[in-house]
This record gives structure tokens, sequence and C-alpha cells, in this order.
């Protein structure tokens, strides 16, 4: 079996279980004593087609994601229709007869792609087999299913599946085999259900609802569940009933079945459904499979969508619902508008597309009203799905036909985070635009600079040459390792610029540590190996090696040094040793060891001449950093007054300030009442004025919105703010809203503006940021490298994971799969609305308190070592009357540990990748109390 060729790498393979041909044999007399004929069916989970083979004859389509099975089955039947495929993406429907022995999982055991066609509700494969069916089946068609107890037993998940079912279908016979029913094919002995259900013809009400009902709920016999079903028809239970260890429940003490299966006694009663008089205007459009839509598209000028509800675009209304008969799915047909309405849409399009002024005055020559006002429009809009298009072109000019700044300034922006500088620009800046991340330029590579700048810049000491073609800003080459740097700017010419090179640096050069301040055990990587030879070393006959064979005549002394260096204890402890007198013999040997032996190995390599190369070594190796110099002396225009009063940074403000604005991104993390506030305002006003920011969104608790605000106004009054929706009376008059508060109409004015304007400072909420979400392109790629963070254990080889292993894994896939439409979803009020970062047009985040942010969770295999845990997905359960959560089923979704931290991890990245790496500040008052795995991610 070549499991790599199955499209789940052989991992369905654990829920594969092989029917019995007994009960194949009694599902089929049953159905074949009810009267109704079958001509067309579909067995959706094939495993070895034991099911075709007991009833060859009929129509058969089959489908297994095994490819191994898919394969053998087209052996043993070839007039079958066999696909090799998911049955989350089979499209084959309009079957007379469904009839399988469903997969069982507690969850999914394949990561499904197709998440749209996933009915929400119901994860577990067994129960999204049947969820998935009801709309495969024509009308009187029957479902009958071999499952697991729990799909008629369990609440949660399951009693919201036996719901869903009876809303389009009558149960028409449920039985319980015994336990070991399928022992002999299947090699398991739990308990067996085979339920039968009939489709009923849309628009028909059942005729059975109590029955339909008794199968959704659950009782109690002899103090434990069991379906009610069971409890009004104790004849569906094919054996003995008693209380005993239930084996499909590990072992659990409840209901169970015994005994030889009575298969004569399942019986099925179908109901007779009259069809109706006339199809209804959705059958109208139906098509066998979408190759025969778009062909009568074309044939009749429309136009065609797989969107499912009715929606406007470009001109075109998409409301005529399609359906097939051969293949799952739906569509719409769209047909193009005209008349005047229609009109006006068109002449504000243009307006849109080409950002011509004059066509606004055109527009108001021509039809007097502003759109907004225009009441033949905006009833045109409502009728025809077009009212969030009409209102978007709207925001274009105001009320008085005044354009917004789109027409005029750039309002959205992408490759932002670099200096931007023209033919009037100071040298400084244009030297600047040229350096990398690592303050390098390469002067020949641009027109910017001209040789004669280049020597100015050299002379002037604001960049050190280090080599023939390349520069590097001074506050970084003198800084980093000031050794390397010494012996690289050996090969600096001329040499009057080597000469001041090499002075600068010795000036830098941090104070060197003589041979007293140097601890030496001996075994240091950066001793030199002159040293390491001069101590002396020797292998004994059983391998191991000792050191300071040259040192030491005293063999304790030797023996306590290698003791020392191989990490063995430093004392033997005796049998007679009391806790107490161990201590103490462990206490004498440190002292020795750093009264002794220590100083012996550092003075040997004194008398033996090493001093001045031990000396050397060290220095170079961990004594060579120099940090670079932010002192604020490029800080420019710095506002003198702050509130009234004479105002300059403080010190930790203006290194602060300068690294972030030399670095274009980083953090800031003052002390609570040490200006983080002040010093980002102006951080972002000198990067505007830059050109490395155009439109920075700032991220701030709510409640100090305001405060920033005023810091602004009070440092740049000239900058523009944008104001958000405030609440106009009651109690809470005056105050900025946040979005559960906004209607409609606010989120509507909001986006608008903000997408149509350019505004210097926009400060929102940590909730509001939530709302705003990153393109979907984006968005899909971010939460696939998240879920790959999560694969480690999913990638290892099946056959070398324990059943444990096994189960952890097929859970831990399931939520995975579940994962991507839990994270899109939270968007999807923010994707209508349109708060996309892209259309917004931000291309900078300052967020503060981003203490808040953490708790991002890590690779299973960064988690080692106590430095944080694993990327946590948590499980919503369904609750009972009390709201406990009920986990006795599964859970109906699951979301993300730390949300907020994984929304805002998307937002910076999205504002870095779009900006050259750059554009991100984050502040806070607390960043030492973060663990190592938090400040780490």
């Amino acid at each position: 079996m070549n499991l790599e060729d199955s499209l789940d790498k052989g991992d369905a393979i654990f829920n594969q279980h092989y029917t019995n041909y007994e009960t194949i044999a009694a599902m089929y007399d049953a159905l074949a004593d009810s009267g109704l004929i079958f001509k067309k069916a579909l067995e959706p989970s094939v495993g070895s087609g034991n099911f075709i083979g007991m009833m060859p004859g009929l129509e058969w389509t089959a489908v297994d994601i095994d490819k191994n099975n898919t394969e053998i089955v087209k052996r043993l039947y070839p007039e079958a229709k066999v696909s090799n495929e998911s049955y989350e993406t089979f499209k084959g429907k309009n079957y007379d007869l469904i009839i399988s022995n469903v997969p069982f999982a507690s969850f999914a055991a394949l990561p499904r792609k197709h998440a749209s066609t996933i009915k929400p509700a119901f994860k577990a494969i067994h129960n999204f087999f049947f969820s998935q069916s009801i709309d495969k089946l024509k009308d009187g068609g029957v479902m009958a299913f071999m499952t697991s107890t729990g799909t008629m037993d369990g609440v949660g998940e399951a009693s919201r599946l036996r719901a869903r079912l009876v809303e389009d279908m009558d149960v028409i016979g449920a039985y319980r085999l015994p336990m070991g029913s399928q022992k002999a094919n299947a090699s398991t002995e739990v308990m067996i259900d085979v339920i039968f259900l009939q489709k009923r013809p849309k628009g028909v009400e059942s005729k059975q609802d109590d029955k339909n009902q008794s199968f959704v709920s659950t009782g109690q016999k002899d103090g434990h569940r069991i379906n009610k079903y069971f409890i009004e028809n104790p004849t569906s239970i094919l054996g003995d009933l008693s209380v005993g260890a239930n084996k499909t429940s590990m072992g659990r003490v409840g209901l169970i079945v015994t005994g030889e299966p009575r298969y004569s006694e399942m019986v099925i009663k179908p109901q007779e459904y009259k069809k109706q008089a006339a199809k209804d205007a959705e059958e109208q459009n139906t098509f066998p499979t979408i190759t025969e839509s778009i062909a009568y598209a074309k044939a009749n000028g429309l136009k065609i969508s797989n969107r499912t509800q009715p929606f406007y675009d470009n001109g075109v209304l998409y409301d005529e619902k399609i359906t097939y008969t051969e293949q799952e799915g739906s569509g719409l047909f769209g047909k193009a508008l005209t008349g005047a309405e229609q009109g006006k849409v068109s002449a504000l399009t243009e307006i849109e597309q080409s950002l011509n002024a004059s066509l606004i005055t055109k527009y108001k020559e021509k039809y007097n009203t502003h759109p907004s006002n225009d009441r033949a429009l905006q009833m045109w809009a409502r009728k025809n799905h077009a009212l969030p298009r009409v209102k978007e072109l709207s925001a274009l000019f105001g009320e008085d036909f005044t354009p917004s700044e789109i027409f005029t300034d750039e309002v959205r922006f992408v490759d932002s985070g670099k200096i931007e500088v023209d033919a009037n620009s100071s040298l400084s800046e244009r030297a600047e635009s040229l350096e990398d991340a690592d303050g390098i330029m390469v002067p020949s590579n641009s027109d910017v600079i001209s040789k004669e700048e280049v020597q100015v810049l050299l002379d002037g000491g604001a960049y050190s040459r280090i080599s023939p073609t390349k520069l590097q800003n001074s506050r970084l080459y003198y800084a980093g390792n000031i050794y390397k740097k010494l012996d690289a700017a050996k090969n600096v010419k001329p040499a009057d610029q080597r000469d001041r090179q090499i002075a600068g640096l010795n000036k830098v050069l941090p104070e060197r540590f003589g041979i007293k301040q140097i601890s030496i055990k001996g075994n240091e990587s950066w001793l030199p190996d002159m040293a390491a030879t001069t101590l002396g070393e020797r292998t004994n006959y059983d391998g191991a090696r000792e050191f300071g064979t040259n040192v030491f005549e005293d063999s304790d002394l030797f023996s306590l040094y290698n003791k020392y260096l191989n990490g063995a204890p430093l004392a033997a402890k005796h049998k007679d040793d009391s806790t107490e007198e161990y201590a103490e013999k462990i206490k004498n040997a440190q002292r020795k060891l750093a009264d002794d032996v220590l100083p012996m190995v550092k003075q040997y390599l004194i008398d033996s001449g090493q001093e001045e190369e031990v000396v050397e070594a060290y220095n170079r190796a961990r004594n060579f950093f120099s940090p670079p110099v932010f002192d604020g002396s490029s800080l420019k225009n710095v506002p003198k007054t702050f509130r009234g009063k004479e105002f300059k940074l403080m010190q930790h403000q203006q290194e602060g300030a300068e690294r972030a604005i030399y670095n274009k991104r980083g953090v800031l993390a003052f002390a609570p009442g040490l200006g983080k506030t002040p010093t980002a305002v102006i951080v972002t006003q000198q990067l505007i004025d830059k050109g490395v920011i155009k439109k920075p969104l700032f991220i701030v608790p709510a409640n100090t919105i305001p405060q920033w605000q005023e810091t602004v106004r009070e440092l740049y009054p000239n900058a523009k703010i944008f104001e958000f929706p405030r609440f106009q009376k009651g109690v809470n008059k005056g105050k900025i809203k946040d979005w559960a508060d906004m209607d409609a109409g606010d989120k509507e004015a909001m986006i608008h503006s903000l997408t149509n304007n350019r505004y210097d400072y926009t400060f929102i909420s940590t909730n509001m940021a939530q709302k705003i979400t990153v393109p979907t392109k984006k968005l899909n790629g971010y939460i696939d490298e998240l879920i790959k963070e999560m694969s480690d254990m999913e990638e290892a080889d099946s056959s070398k994971l324990t059943k444990s292993q096994l189960k952890a894994r097929e859970r831990r896939l399931a939520k995975n799969a579940m994962l991507r439409e839990t994270v899109i979803a939270a968007y999807k009020d923010a994707a209508q609305a349109g708060f996309d970062m892209e259309k917004l047009g931000f291309d900078a985040i300052i967020a503060d308190e981003v203490q808040y942010y953490k708790n991002i969770g890590m690779q299973s295999r960064d988690t080692k070592g106590g430095i944080g845990a694993p990327v946590a997905i948590n499980e919503v359960w369904p609750k009972d009357a009390k709201g406990a959560p009920i986990k006795t089923g599964d859970p109906i979704a699951v979301k993300l540990g730390s949300a907020r931290s994984y929304d805002f991890r998307f937002k910076t990245r999205y504002i870095s990748e779009m900006n050259n790496g750059n554009n991100v500040f984050l502040l806070t008052g607390t960043p030492t109390p973060n663990k190592p795995m938090e400040l780490m991610t």
C-alpha cells in the first residue's frame, strides 16, 4: 500500500471500519421491502466496496479519500463511477440512495481545505457525512447510514445534527445492533446504529413530527442516557438491553446491547410525498452542471457568479438564483442595469476612477442634487442591492460638491518606511536615504550624491569608509565589535582617512581588562591554543580527557579541577554522611577550588609567559562591544513649548526618539510618567517630515485618546487629526464612540472619511483596532503560516506515534482545520464595513500599552526549557440550561488563545511587509515583567 499516494497520506486509515456482510444484507432487505425504487446510488466512504458488491445492479457512484480503496473498487466494480477525493469536495447530487458505514472520529481526521463546503455546526467527521448528504439526495431519496451510538445518544453537536436532519427529512427507521456485530470485518466490538432517513420535498411538512422529535431528544432508562426513539420503540434495539461496560465509551458503565443481532426485525416505513404542482421561480434556472449555466448565460446576454446572495457590481444586478441537479453548489445570473439612476452611478464611477474634479462640476450641473440627498437614487439603490456602493461613491465629495482630499493628495500609502528626498534635500538627508539597515551605502549606485559630496561626508566625519565603494554611517561604524573594525580599518585607503578612522575606533575601544580582572577556568573557547597546550592534557585508558596535567602535582587538586571542568560533584558522598555533613564537604571543596585550584591555573599561564596573549584573546572575545551613540543631536525642529511651559526632551527621551527615528521602527519602554506620549508624537512628526511615514495609525487605550489628541494639538497645532463620531446626547455627550456604540451611519461616515482623506494622526482604541482587517489574501497567508507553525507533530510518521499521540494529532488537525473559518469569521463585520488596512491606506502603526499584546504561542519545538507555552487553540463548547459547558460531545468551534495578540501580530506584520520592514513602533511602561517567550515573540 502506498499511503503517500492518498490525498490524506494514509491518515484516514485510522477511521476506516469495513462492514459486516450480514448488516449490509439486512439494510438492503429493509430497503427492498419498503417498496421504494432506487436507481442512482452513492457510497461516500466506499472502503473496499462491500455496499456496492451486495447490490451491483444500481447506478453506483463511489467516493473515498484513500487512493488504495478507490483503486481496489475500480477493479472490483468497473461499472461504478469512482472518485478519489474528500467527500467535502465531491460535487455530485440528485441520488435516490446514499448508503455507507460513515467514518468515525471525535474530530475530523483531515485538515479541510474547502471550508466553504463545511456545515459550520458539524465538525466531527461522522456528523459531517450526515449533514453533507442531505442536499445530495433527490426528493423522496433515502439516506441509510451506519454510525456510532453517539450520533443518536449524544448531546451538543450530535443533538444539533439530529435537529438539522429532521428539518428536511423524516426518520423511517433507526436500529441499534449488539456489541460485536462488526467484529469479524472491522475488529471492533462497539455498538453500531443503523439510521434510515427520507428527504421531504421542499415546502412539504412532515406528517410524523412526534416520531422525528423523539429521534432528536434523549431520555433516561435505568439511570443512563439513551435516545428517546429507542425508549418509545424498544423493538428497534436488535438485541438484549442491559447496564454494563460500554466499549463505545471507553468502558464506562452505561446501557449496552448484547446477544446475536435480530436482523429480521429491521423494517422501514417510508413516507409518500405529493409532488408540487408547479416549479417555483428558483427551479426555472436549474441546470445539470455549471457548464450548461455558463452556456445559457452567454446565449442570453447574462452575467454569472458563484455567489449565493444577491448583489450589485459594476452596473450588474445579480439576483436570479441558479441551481444544479448533477453537482453541488449554486449561483446567480446577473443582468446589466440601465436607466437614469444607473446613469448617475456610472457618472459617479467615472469620477472615482479618473479623480477628475471637473467631472464633479458636470455631475452637479446635470443632476443638481448630491447623491446622498437624491431620494430617487437612494430608493433605486436599496431595490437593486447597490446602496453600499452608492454611499461609497457619495463620499467622494461633500454635500456642497467640494471634492474630498483624494482628488488633490495621495491618501492611501504603501512602500513607505524610507526617507524621501529631492534636489532640495540636504546632503545628510540624501545620504541617509541611500543607507541599508546596517547604515551602509554605495554612493556609486545612485546619482543622489556626487563624488565631491562623498568626500564632504568623509571629511566631516558623518561617514566612514569600509571598502573602496562602500561607506557606513559613523554612528554605526564606531559601534559594535571594535576589534574587528580595527583589523578591517588597516586596509582603508587613502592613508589619512585610515588614520582618522583608526584613531576614532581607538577612542571608543572598551577599557581593556587586565589579567587580574579575568576569570580563567582553562577550557574556555576563547583561550589561545598555545595557552591550552601549556596547561596540558591527557587521555586516559577509558578515553576520558583530563586537563591541567602540567599545572598540578597534587593529585587531589588535579582530581578536584577535573571534576569541576566536567561538571561532576566536587566531593563524594559516603553512605554515612548526613545531609549537613555532605553540604559541608561541598562547601570546603568549593573554597579550595576558588582559593587554590583556579588561581594556580591563572598563575601557571602567567609564569609561562602567556599573560599578554590571554589578555588579548579575552578582550577580543568578551570585551569588544561599543554601543552606538544616540544623544538627540540629529533631532530637528523640536517644539520649544508644551502645555504653556518651556519644553525640552530629557536625555532618555532624546536617545529613545533618535533611535526610533534612525531605525524607522522600535520600542519606547520608558517607565510610567517619563514621557512616552510626547516622545512618540515627536518621533511620528519627524518621520512625517522625512517622508518615512505619511498616514500613521495610533492604537491606544480608549480612555487615553483625548490625552493623545491634546498632546498633538499642543506640540503641533497645525496637525490634521481624525475626529471620531461622538455621542450627541445623554450622559456620554461629547465622548468618543467605540465600535459597539456606532450605528451603521457612523461607521460609513468614518470609513469614507478615512478612505478619502489623509490625516497626520488617527487615534483608535484597542477594541476598535480589532475591527480592522488586513486584506483577505494576506490574512489567509498569515493563518496558513500560523497553522504550519503548529504542525510539528502532525508531520511525524504515523508508524512512529503511539495511540495517544495519534489521537492527539487527530484532534489537533481538526482544530487546525476549524481555525481558518473562526479567524476569518471574526473579521466578517469589518470586511463588510470596509474596515480594511489596504483601503484605509495607513502606512505606520504606533501602539501604546503593548504589554497587553503578549502570550502569543510558540512552535512546540521552541517551548522547551520552560520559556513558554505552545500555540493555544481554545475549544468553544455548547452550554446547558445553566450555562455550563457540555463537553461530552464535540466543540462547536475553536478560537486562538490571546486572539487580540494574534490580531495585532497580523496588522503589524502587514504594515512592516508593505513598508520596507519599517514603521511599527511599540510603547510600554512595563517592559521587564514580561517572560522570555513574550519578549521573543
